[in-house]
């Protein structure tokens, strides 16, 4: 049962998103692999367990999402717009990891900008 809607009526997306409350949240640390395809492509996250006695990260595998690959062009452009709006929050607050993702974020406005074209 939905505990909240959000209705969209943007030009041609006419539809509700009906929000269930109790849907399960998955902590993932990384992306392991992405397969694009068409129709669909798979993204498998990993968390990390640990590191063993000679000093490996150990990563395992523990989520698959299966998605339209329409979908996952979407995904990227939302993500980039996303961390264009907020990318001095986020820099602010990854100051350790600043060069990095100053850099991660420029790559993204580039990848959004040639989406969008």
């Amino acid at each position: 049962m939905a505990n909240r809607k959000t209705e969209i009526r943007d030009g041609a997306a006419k539809f509700d998103l009906l929000f269930n409350d109790e849907q399960p949240e998955v902590f993932v640390e990384g992306l392991a692999q992405i397969m694009i395809g068409a129709p669909l492509s798979k993204i498998i996250f990993y968390t990390t367990k640990g590191v063993d006695s000679d000093g490996v990260e150990q990563r395992y595998a523990n989520q698959t999402l299966v998605i339209p690959t329409n979908a996952v062009v979407q995904m990227i452009s939302l993500i980039s717009q996303q961390f264009a709006t907020h990318e001095k929050e986020i820099l602010r607050t990854e100051a350790a990891n600043s060069e990095q993702l100053k850099s991660m974020l420029a790559e993204n406005s580039r990848l959004l900008q040639s989406i969008e074209k």
